[in-house]
This record gives structure tokens, sequence and C-alpha cells, in this order.
């Protein structure tokens, strides 16, 4: 990367995300030889780390950055950042790419029955993602209502295998582990299983603390699902409350399986929520609609 970065003739670069290493190493060079340098940094403001001195100082140095949201942009403003250089940028997802998904196909795959009620989680599978806490939720629902299953995606953390190994044997049946969700190989055939799994399930949950904005959300409601995340950060801004979703205090297993136990119990409203979310995404959360954003940034700061 390095060599290319200082013999390359670039008009602009965008750098991604922070905290990893390259953002400094790779920022610092072109902005020592003036070439316009965007940074989309996704801050998670939970953790200290996204913050440290270099973080700041880089984007100090910067002459524009994506903010996945206007709570992000409020945020970064709070830590002393030239607001005029903050642009927010809604993220987004390609319609075309959901023609093809089939969610009886996945129910086939994994045996589930039509009187299964899916729930969905797709993400690190950690506690700062909810992960735990939706367990917590279905344990508490899984005696009254037999039939529900949990498939969840993505890779876990230690906390999460060590939390499976203790479940009740009679719960464990009930879950569905199917591992890395395979974004970063993007391998078609993982990537279409993810698409089915979204369009099998019933609703979506993920109860998350830490995410900048959360894409997967958008992803459910491209098949008209409702979803459920975290009364937190941004998510109040991704999430409108009772209209596509419900939004719960992040770590109360008990308040969540009120809310799923409410949408699972009420077709209607379920239908109801998801059309709203595709109805949203279709009208501000689209690759195309970001692409045109995107061009009136890059314009301006070359």
């Amino acid at each position: 990367m390095f060599p290319n970065l200082l013999r390359g003739k670039w008009d602009v670069v965008v750098l991604s995300c922070v905290p990893y290493q390259h953002i400094y190493s790779a920022g610092f060079i072109l902005l020592r030889r003036g070439i316009p340098t965007i940074i989309a940094p996704f801050l998670h403001f939970e953790f200290g780390l996204f913050l440290n001195r270099f973080c700041l100082k880089i984007l100090q140095r910067s002459n524009a950055i994506l903010a996945a949201s206007n709570y992000e942009k409020r945020r970064m403003i709070k830590l002393g950042l030239n607001e005029k250089k903050i642009y927010v940028v809604p993220l987004g997802v390609d319609p075309t790419e959901w023609k093809s998904c089939n969610g009886h196909r996945f129910r086939l795959k994994y045996g589930f029955s039509a009187d299964d009620k899916i729930i969905l989680f797709v993400g690190f599978k950690c506690e700062d993602k909810g992960a735990l806490t939706l367990i917590s939720s279905l344990e508490k629902l899984w005696p009254e209502y037999p039939n529900i299953k949990l498939v969840a995606i993505g890779e876990g953390d230690n906390l999460w295998y060590k939390h499976l190994a203790n479940l009740d044997p009679e719960v464990r049946p009930h879950i569905f582990d199917l591992g890395d969700r395979g974004y970063i190989l993007n391998r078609r055939e993982e990537r279409m299983q993810i698409l089915d799994a979204f369009t099998a399930c019933d609703l979506f949950v993920m109860p998350s603390r830490i995410d900048s904005f959360g894409i997967v959300y958008l992803e459910a409601w491209m098949v008209e699902k409702p979803v459920i995340g975290a009364w937190i950060g941004a998510m109040p801004e991704v999430i409108n409350h009772e209209i596509d979703g419900f939004l719960v205090p992040f770590g109360d297993a008990d308040i969540l399986a009120q809310r799923i136990r409410e949408l699972l119990e009420n077709d209607d409203l379920r239908k109801k929520m998801g059309r709203h979310g595709k109805e949203k995404v279709l009208a501000k959360h689209t690759w195309s609609h970001t692409i045109k954003v995107m061009k009136n940034i890059f314009n301006e700061i070359i």
C-alpha cells in the first residue's frame, strides 16, 4: 500500500475506518503530500480506543469527515472537530441484490417447519452486541413458545461459546449458530444464505450498544421484517420506535422478551413495521442515494 500512496496520483482518497493502524499511517502520508483526504471513522464512542490522540489528530487534519448519523456528527463536534467539514452520509443497501433471495429455501435447508418462529441475529456474537441478552430473553419465552428458533450468524467471542456450552440441554436445540457471516470473504453462496435468512425470519433482533449505524437493520427492512435494537447512541435515529421496530434498554432481557412476544403474537404489527421499514430504506438508504451525496462531497473537496 505505501509505495502506491507515496507515488500514486490521486484526486481524493477515502480512508475507513478508525481505529485501525492503516488509517493513521496512510492518512499522514497523504496529508503530507497535499492530497485531499476524507475519513469515514465510524466512531464507537463507547470505546476509548476509538478516540486516542492519533485518531483526533488525523480527523482534525483531514479535509472532510463522513458521519454515519447526525448523532455521530454531534459527538464529533463536541470533541472539537470542525463542524463545517463533517458530512452526514447515509449508509445503504443495493435493492437489486435481494431479487434472488428465498426464505423457503433457507427453512428447508435447516429443517424449520412452517410453524417455527425464527428470530435472526447477524453480527459479532458478544455481550456488547446484545447477543447474550437475546439468549437470556428467549430463555424466558421458550417454556411458553417452544416453536421459537434463534438463528445467529457471525463470529463469536469466547464468552458466547462458553455461554452456549452452559445452556440447559433442552434449550440448546432451539439455537442455530451458523458461524461467520461471510461479509469479508464475500463469497456469493455465503452472502445468499444471509439474504435467505433475512427473508426466512419473522423478526430481526440485535440490541447492540456499539454500532455507529447498523446496515443489518436495513437488510431486514428490505424483506419487510420488523427489527429490535437498543435505545442507545445513534439507534433512535436509525430505528423509528414503534413505527418500523422497537428500541429497548441495552441489557434488559425482560423488556426485550416482552417486545419479542408482542411482535410474535401480532402478525399485523410485524407486517406493518416491516412495510414501513422498507419504505424508509427505498426512500433514503440505497447505495444509489449515497453515491449522489458522495459525488457532491468529492467535487467540493477536490
